[in-house]
């Protein structure tokens, strides 16, 4: 690592991960030490939705309720 009127520079990316990246910062937002993105639980929900049948009276019904709820001009 080297540095240019201030700026670190690095080599490359292990450089980067070596002299930047702070494990112990990075784990302290990881509840558990597990990351927040649950994939598998998206990965359900999606296989869930391919599997059923879009309802169309349900669609609209989203779509209503969300005009409703439009605030500005450009919603419309």
């Amino acid at each position: 690592m080297a540095t240019l009127n201030g700026i670190r520079q690095f080599k490359d990316e292990q450089d980067y991960r070596e002299h930047f990246i702070v494990q112990k910062e990075i784990d302290k937002y990881l509840p558990g030490g597990k990351h927040f993105i649950d994939d598998a639980y998206i990965s359900r929900t999606l296989a869930d939705a391919e599997a059923k049948p879009a309802d169309p009276a349900r669609i609209r019904e989203i779509i209503a309720k969300s005009e409703s709820t439009c605030e500005t001009r450009s919603c419309r």
